[in-house]
């Protein structure tokens, strides 16, 4: 007889190993990324990598619906919130890294500066339940493993929906609550979407008294703050950026039927030639043995970069000479 089929044999065994608890791991990453603007900058930063050109952040402070949520269990997260929007759509390996919480795939390639599974986590500083839209899917994220129905035991923490196939649809039309707060910047399920949107509801203090993430609570007062330290150092981020040419903050008020704008930084002039010079360094040799016999390549151009304030009127240019090189010869003189 089979000890799966004796009786007192399988009493005798039990499941039992080594396991991660999610929300110790997550808290332990965010002591590696200070609080305040290093979330913008990781998230602009991820953007740049997957050839974003234009970056949206805004804090949306619009109050959604609760009576037709597919998850009820997130029915205190329909408030305040800081949407992140770029141009560009995840890739079948973004999804893969973006679920790692210590490990992005990202490390292996010279040309990607952000860690997107990694960085990505900063955003636990401001949110215990982070969920975005790219392309054809929409993505929840539960660590807690409290707010969306599990549906076996030891499943991930999460949910991803394809809200383009009919059984998508479907969903979108019966829990219209649960994909309104997603209706920002061309997002308009259940229509493919030639973009990503991130929504991180905020950290209240009920949401605070539970978390094992974090206990730092967020509200307006103290994320417009942040949005204007973010004004202030987008145009330098621009100068370190190969693909984002254009950093938008925005305010959306409670009843309001569109976002406001608050500040912007913009490339100017932008020529083929200049997109060109701005990536140089995606064509790096990917590998390092092939880094390793490369003597001098490198580029040296101008960039302008306009700052704007829309409630001031404020409006300043800023014009830099951006000089990049790598190699063993002069670029390796320069950087001893």
């Amino acid at each position: 007889m089979a000890a799966a089929d004796d009786p007192d044999m399988e009493a005798a065994e039990e499941d039992f190993g080594q396991t991660v608890v999610l929300t110790k791991q997550i808290r332990s990453v965010l002591r590696g990324y200070p609080e305040g603007t290093s979330v913008f900058k990781e998230l602009i930063q991820n953007a740049d990598d997957a050839g974003a050109t234009e970056v949206k952040i805004c804090l949306d402070l619009r109050r959604h619906g609760t009576s037709g949520l597919l998850y009820p269990g997130m029915a205190g997260f329909q408030g305040d919130a800081l949407l992140a929007y770029n141009n560009a759509t995840f890739s079948d390996q973004d999804f893969a890294s973006i679920t790692r919480i210590g490990d992005s795939g990202k490390q292996a390639s010279t040309t990607k500066v952000g860690r997107f599974g990694v960085g990505f986590n900063s955003v636990y500083h401001l949110t215990d339940v982070p969920s975005f839209v790219s392309g054809e899917y929409v993505v929840f994220f539960d660590p807690h493993q409290t707010h969306l129905p599990l549906r076996t035991a030891g499943a991930d923490p999460g949910r991803r929906i394809k809200f383009t196939v009919r059984q998508g649809q479907q969903l979108v039309r019966e829990h219209p609550d649960t994909f309104a707060p997603f209706s920002a910047f061309g997002c308009a399920l259940p229509k493919k979407f030639n973009g990503t949107l991130f929504r991180l509801p905020l950290r209240l203090p009920e949401h605070a008294k539970v978390s094992e993430i974090s206990k730092a609570t967020y509200n307006k007062d103290k994320v417009l703050p942040l949005l204007d330290d973010l004004a202030q150092a987008a145009p330098s981020l621009l100068l370190f950026l190969q693909n984002v040419t254009s950093v938008q903050m925005y305010v959306w008020d409670c009843d309001a039927k569109a976002p406001r704008l608050l500040a912007e930084s913009s490339v100017q002039g932008l020529s083929s030639k200049l997109k060109k010079q701005r990536s140089c360094m995606t064509r790096l040799p990917r590998s390092l043995a092939q880094f390793s016999n490369l003597s001098q390549y490198g580029t040296t151009h101008r960039l302008v970069i306009r700052s704007q304030r829309a409630e001031t009127g404020e409006d300043e240019l800023q014009g830099w000479l951006i000089v990049q090189g790598a190699g063993k010869g002069q670029a390796l003189q320069l950087a001893r």
